[in-house]
């Protein structure tokens, strides 16, 4: 019972994580100590001269044996476990200094007792040392003080009073630090692991949300209109359509009732995976109000679809109300006589006329949210009425292009800078005003994140 007491104390066993990883660091710092030491122990001999010489060349051996037991060492590197270079390292210093011990005068213990303090200690703390063998590197270090006493001249009080006693002393020391660093770095490796695992699995759950995520833009990207269904009922169009996140909060939409034509461009509340599910609720609302029950009007269809956003999201009418819901632009066209008929809800229209480029008309939607307010049975929706002709241009848009921040004062776009934009390229193809619109925001951002999830439709009529 009491060998197995004692072998429990000795015995330390760690997983095979923990060991590769301290096996990788002790292998990188033995291998240079290897190195370097070898170098220095012909160093040595030259201080072996100035310091000890009148033994200096009965030392030389042994330092010649330390300096090649080194090189041994490091040319073997790679066959040798890092605790079979430790013992390298630690069993050539230890004998060397134990021979020197037992043949130097009395005025040279201090000097070779610092020595054998210094290189020792650092052993002791670089080391990443069991409880096993650091008794047996304590024994090691015990032993030079014995082959001193045995094999010269001096008492055992000599050789304590020459610096012995503070040398054991600070080994003794380093012993018990190396014992708890010991401790320590197998805490640091355990902490390290599960750092690391922990890493693997949020990656793996970021891995795994992004491809759901991916998969919810084709569900998204499948519910919005097919540019070139739009395009054959107009001269030219170009979508600008730009998440902020992989899905977006704003969603553009499209209907066609014999000669009329019905567009609209939503900013939800949100972005990303909350913006994205408002997106299909309310796209799903506006084919409900305008493709199956063909309310037309765009102010009778705001405000059906914003009584289903409210009761929808509201069902049992509590207290705590959500409010989320949309902004949009909705209009509608006839083909035929190019009457307009526009609502918006907090989003404006843009008109410029071929005849007079040089204004734009900016028609104003309600300050009116298409979801739950305390008054909103009291507010109404206002209908726009207008004629086109042939070459003019209607742009509809969300705000996450004018709220852009960048520029050199890093400022939002804002409106004037979107306005003076499609003044200057009027003339251009839709196509080009679209890349125009992209290159000047994405220099306007420079590094700054994209502020809000981005749609802007052009038509020219």
């Amino acid at each position: 019972m009491k060998t197995n007491k004692i072998k429990k104390i000795f015995t330390q066993n760690t997983d095979k994580e923990i060991e590769a990883l301290t096996a990788t660091k002790q292998n990188k710092i033995t291998t240079i100590i290897l190195f370097v030491g070898f170098i220095i122990w012909f160093i040595w001999i030259f201080f072996d001269y100035l310091f000890a010489y009148n033994v200096w060349l009965k030392i030389l051996p042994i330092r010649i044996i330390g300096g090649l037991s080194f090189l041994f060492g490091y040319l073997f590197r790679n066959k040798l476990t890092y605790q079979q270079k430790q013992h390298i390292i630690f069993f050539s210093i230890t004998s060397a200094l134990a021979y020197m011990f037992a043949i130097i005068d009395k005025q040279s213990f201090p000097t070779y007792f610092t020595g054998f303090t210094f290189t020792t200690a650092i052993t002791y703390q670089t080391f990443h040392i069991n409880r096993s063998h650091n008794l047996l590197y304590s024994l090691s270090t015990i032993s030079v003080f014995c082959t001193t006493y045995i094999l010269n001249t001096y008492t055992i009080v000599e050789i304590l009073g020459g610096g012995g006693f503070a040398t054991l002393s600070i080994l003794l020391l380093m012993i018990f630090i190396a014992d708890n660093n010991y401790h320590s770095n197998i805490e640091f490796f355990r902490n390290t692991l599960t750092i690391q695992q922990q890493k693997i699995d949020i990656e793996d759950k970021n891995k795994s949300i992004t491809e759901s995520i991916t998969y919810a833009k084709r569900i998204q990207m499948s519910i919005l209109p097919n540019e070139e269904v739009i395009r054959k009922n107009f001269q030219d169009v170009f979508i600008l359509y730009k998440p902020k996140d992989i899905v977006s909060g704003d969603f553009y939409w499209f209907a066609q009732h014999d000669e009329k034509i019905v567009i609209a461009v939503g900013d939800c509340t949100g972005h990303g995976v909350p913006g994205a599910f408002m997106t299909m609720i309310n796209n799903n609302f506006l084919n409900q109000v305008i493709k199956e029950q063909q309310i037309l009007d765009p102010s009778k269809a705001l405000t059906s679809v914003r009584e289903k956003v409210i009761y929808t999201l509201n069902p049992h009418q509590n207290e705590t109300y959500i409010k989320d819901g949309m902004d949009i632009s909705l209009l509608s066209i006839d083909t035929k006589t190019f009457s307009v008929e526009f609502s918006g809800a907090n989003r404006p229209l843009w008109v410029m006329r071929e005849d007079t480029i040089e204004q734009l008309e900016e028609i104003q939607g309600d300050k009116i949210f298409i979801g739950y307010d305390e008054d909103w049975q009291n507010k109404n929706f206002h209908k726009k009425e207008f004629t086109l002709n042939k070459g003019d241009r209607i742009y509809l848009f969300t705000d996450g292009i004018t709220d852009q921040f960048g520029g050199e004062r890093d400022k939002k776009f804002g409106k004037n800078n979107l306005k003076q934009l499609l003044h200057q390229n009027f003339y251009q193809p839709m196509r080009i005003q679209k890349y125009i619109i992209e290159e000047t925001l994405t220099q306007w951002q420079g590094n700054n994140p994209q502020t809000d999830d981005m749609c802007i439709i052009g038509i020219q009529i």
